[in-house]
């Protein structure tokens, strides 16, 4: 069906497509990202916000706030979430993102040898990239998510 073409360059992957790997990949990452309104379409184009996640039957499925306050239900492996890529944070996203990250200092590298400095993220700190849609998890690269661009950026007004 769709012949030799890279998976990215796809708008959307069939079901038997989607490893299951990367099915509970791209659940764990719009779980986290439910408080923080997330936006994203489905393989019928309906575009709106993820507010909901209800696994029946061993199906998982994604509700999404559509016009009128409709909500369609949409299979995960149907769905992708906009999201930025990393690379796009500001200087001052940066700066408040760095304020999560603690340096543990003489930390021992194992069979290595030796000490180093090593960072650490806090939860709050990925709670920081979930708020501002940024893409930690490598979504995008993987063709789980879509880089959120000026021509389609969800959230323009």
């Amino acid at each position: 069906m769709y012949g030799n073409t890279n998976r990215r360059d796809r708008p959307f992957l069939i079901a038997n497509d989607m490893k299951r790997k990367e099915q509970e990949l791209l659940l764990k990452d719009l779980c986290a990202r439910l408080p923080y309104r997330v936006e994203a379409i489905n393989s019928n184009g309906v575009k709106g916000a993820v507010v909901d996640i209800n696994r029946t039957y061993s199906c998982v499925g994604i509700l999404y706030d559509v016009a009128e306050g409709h909500v369609a239900i949409t299979p995960i492996t149907h769905v992708k979430p906009y999201l930025r890529p990393i690379s796009d944070m500001t200087e001052d996203e940066k700066r408040k993102f760095d304020d999560f990250c603690v340096i543990d200092e003489d930390t021992f590298l194992g069979n290595s040898g030796g000490y180093a400095n090593q960072a650490r993220i806090m939860d709050e700190g990925i709670d920081y990239l979930n708020s501002i849609h940024v893409d930690h998890r490598g979504l995008i690269e993987r063709g789980l998510a879509i880089a959120v661009t000026e021509e389609n950026n969800p959230c323009k007004v």
